[in-house]
Formats: C-alpha cells, sequence, structure tokens
C-alpha cells in the first residue's frame, strides 16, 4: 500500500515528471501529480507524490521538506484527509504577512495542519488573503474567535470558514459590467 506525501509551494514550473524525478531521489514512486487548475490550465502550486513505504517517505520528507525545487522552497508532508469544518478562509491580509507569520498567529488557537498565503503568479506578491488549517474542527473554532475582525501585521483580518466553490453565494454583478448607462 502507497503513502501519500502533501507537495506545497511549488513554482509554476514544476510538472508531473519534475515532480516524480526529484522524489524518486528518496524511493519508489508510485504516482506524481501536480494539481492544475481546470479554468486555466496552469499549476495551483501543489501536487501530490505516492510512495511504497513508510521509510521512503521519511526519506523524501528530509530531503525535501523547507528544500529549494525548481529555484522554489517547498513544504513537504505526509498528507492528512480534510478534516470537515478545519480549513479557514483569512482576508484582508496586509502585504507583510508570509506564509510562517500567518501559521505562528493561528498556532495561538492550536495545532495548524497548514497555512499558506495566496500570492499572485504574476507580481509574487500576496493577493492578500490566504487559508489556514486546523488540525479539527474546535480548533478551528477557537482561531475564529481569536482572529475573526483582529489585527494581524497592522490590518483586522476576517477569519470564516471556508466554503467549497459551490457552496459560496454568487458574485453580485460589477459595475463595469453593465450594458446601460
Amino acid at each position: 500500500m502507497s503513502i501519500k506525501l502533501f507537495v506545497g509551494s511549488l513554482s509554476w514550473g514544476v510538472d508531473d515528471n519534475m515532480l516524480r524525478e526529484a522524489f524518486e531521489q528518496a524511493g519508489t514512486v508510485t504516482s506524481a501529480t501536480v494539481i492544475i487548475d481546470r479554468m486555466s490550465g496552469r499549476s495551483k502550486g501543489f501536487g501530490f507524490v505516492e510512495m511504497e513505504s513508510a521509510e521512503e517517505v521519511a526519506a523524501a520528507i528530509e530531503m525535501w521538506h523547507e528544500k529549494e525545487l525548481d529555484g522554489r522552497q517547498v513544504i513537504v508532508n505526509e498528507a492528512r484527509p480534510l478534516v470537515e469544518g478545519a480549513k479557514l478562509f483569512v482576508g484582508s491580509l496586509s502585504w507583510g504577512v508570509d506564509d510562517n507569520m500567518l501559521r505562528e498567529a493561528f498556532e495561538q488557537a492550536g495545532v495548524v495542519t497548514s497555512a499558506v498565503v495566496i500570492m499572485d503568479r504574476l507580481s509574487g506578491r500576496s493577493k492578500g488573503f490566504g487559508f489556514v488549517e486546523m488540525e479539527s474542527s474546535e480548533a478551528a473554532d477557537a482561531a475564529i474567535d481569536m482572529w475573526h475582525e483582529k489585527e494581524l501585521d497592522g490590518r483586522n483580518i476576517m477569519v470564516n470558514k471556508a466554503r467549497a466553490r459551490s457552496e459560496r453565494p454568487e458574485r453580485s454583478e460589477r459595475s463595469y459590467e453593465r450594458t446601460e448607462y
């Protein structure tokens, strides 16, 4: 039975083959997949690698976690199933907040399994929002209580449970899309 690894913070140039070749240095790779955005056809900046044994997984984490792959420091850890209600959307982030600052802030409320500030692929700047995944829905609730409308790096942030795109309300029509003037 293979064991799945999560590989985050991938550069946009990493494809399935490059990911496979990198992780084959640590052992037998049964699959390597970079997750692609359906709309744009571009990488979402993360992927999954499956390896045959726990020893190979440990070697891969040791070899690649917080190491550079294709010019970018990657995050590697054993993939965990998504805990319902534990993923948070964090909005109104200041431009100075990075993944580490976000993680450190939310660790005050409980165990953080991932923290990612979403970056614009062209400018490399923060888009002003991110996602934090807590170990449990109780820790997520504590994080909301602790951080919603509270200051982080000089700005009051918004913290809510993340929802699937299909569950979000439609965006209202924008004024520039009007056909009558």
